[in-house]
């Protein structure tokens, strides 16, 4: 392959890549404001109804939430209060081991809650999105309060 082809197809594999993570980013900011606002019925709509899992440890206490239904992760966002939220991407990337259509991101996120005790948590946040009805939802989402959690070298976090 020719030089010249080689770079012009690194620059439109970059600008693919930007364009990727610029829509993520938007679903984050997007999916920000919804928590914000409270609303049950839209912060239900980014998850599946065809099969999803939701696991965080938030809450002050020592055990994780895990749910299975998208009413009842609403349920939980509205339990914690979130008054402020910023989501911030870090990597997005096609994920053909869990199928068609699936994609990965792995975001930082600092949320403000007015739960008791109101506090500021530092989150490291994984989900896999994939086309439901034409609209990318959340299939599987894992929520880690990074103030229980560590961060290895190698990149995987352990919890307590």
């Amino acid at each position: 392959m020719p030089l010249a082809a080689l770079v012009t197809l690194l620059l439109s594999l970059a600008a693919a890549l930007a364009e990727q993570e610029s829509m993520f980013q938007a679903m984050a900011d997007q999916f920000s404001a919804d928590l914000k606002a409270h609303n049950s019925s839209k912060i239900a709509a980014w998850y599946s109804e065809r099969r999803m899992f939701f696991g965080a440890n938030l809450l002050p206490g020592p055990d994780s939430v895990i749910q299975n239904n998208r009413n009842d992760v609403a349920k939980y966002w509205n339990q914690i209060g979130i008054d402020a939220i910023n989501i911030k991407i870090r990597k997005t990337s096609s994920a053909p081991g869990f199928g068609a259509g699936a994609w990965v991101e792995e975001s930082d996120a600092q949320i403000v809650t007015s739960s008791i005790p109101p506090r500021s948590i530092t989150v490291d946040r994984a989900v896999i999105w994939r086309s439901d009805g034409g609209k990318l939802r959340i299939e599987e989402e894992l929520l880690n309060d990074m103030a229980r959690c560590t961060r290895h070298p190698e990149g995987y976090i352990t919890c307590p």
